[in-house]
């Protein structure tokens, strides 16, 4: 779930996009651990690591909500990112 409040949440985990967990290669290294965690193997882990890395920032973060938002909540301010809720 994206979103701008934290007090929003109802996941097991919260990134705040705005601060250095938001970076690519943060969010990239934390998918590999929730892949790992879900016990998914390598192909499946390596297929969505590289479609994140497939497009522009904003694309990946809607792949990693897509695939992670139900159990991670990312926080942010940014509006471009907020909008991403609706595509």
């Amino acid at each position: 779930m994206i979103t701008h409040d934290e007090d929003a949440e109802c996941t097991t985990y919260v990134i705040h996009l705005d601060g250095q967990a938001g970076n690519s290669m943060y969010l990239l290294g934390m998918a590999q651990k929730f892949m790992r965690d879900q016990y998914q193997d390598k192909d499946t882990t390596d297929n969505l690591l590289l479609e994140m890395q497939g497009g522009d920032y904003h694309h990946l973060i809607k792949t990693f909500d897509n695939a992670f938002g139900n159990d991670v909540t990312l926080v942010t301010t940014d509006e471009d990112i907020l909008a991403l809720n609706h595509l």
